[in-house]
């Protein structure tokens, strides 16, 4: 098959890792702009390829392809306001899923970590009554010991 310099330039044109998707379907329209009497197969299929491969617009463009080029872009508007939204929020927020990659710990359960641990301790040094058993089966001597658990 022949390549144009424009169906090369739309085939190279590649989203990269962490690139927001306006500034990629600028460019793409950018070397899309001259498709001629191409028939919009084409240039769906470089931006289907260009697309960075888990971008939530490729997986809709693969799953519900689009019928025009047009229709693609059009679709590209609401995820690219919903990216933004994302960067807003996480921005206002703090993104919390980038900071730690372990999970979150319940601050509640660590408390009843130290009251527990606290109580057995405390549990231990508390002295206790034992009663001492006779020869005759009988509980009749008494005295303090530390338990020891």
């Amino acid at each position: 098959m022949h390549m144009t310099r424009i169906t090369r330039n739309m085939f190279t044109t590649t989203q990269t890792q962490g690139e927001p998707l306006r500034s990629f379907m600028e460019r793409f329209k950018q070397a899309a702009r001259d498709t001629g009497d191409m028939p919009d197969s084409v240039p769906l299929e470089a931006l289907r390829n260009g697309l960075w491969y888990d971008s939530k617009f490729k997986e809709d463009l693969s799953l519900k392809p689009p019928a025009t080029l047009e229709d693609a872009f059009h679709r590209s508007r609401n995820y690219i306001f919903l990216e933004e939204d994302q960067r807003f929020y996480a921005e206002k927020h703090g993104d919390r899923r980038a900071t730690s990659s372990k999970p979150r710990e319940n601050p509640w359960r660590r408390e009843e970590d130290t009251i527990r641990r606290g109580l057995s301790s405390q549990r231990s040094q508390q002295p206790t009554m034992i009663r001492a058993r006779t020869r005759s089966g009988r509980f009749d001597a008494t005295r303090h010991q530390l338990a020891r658990r």
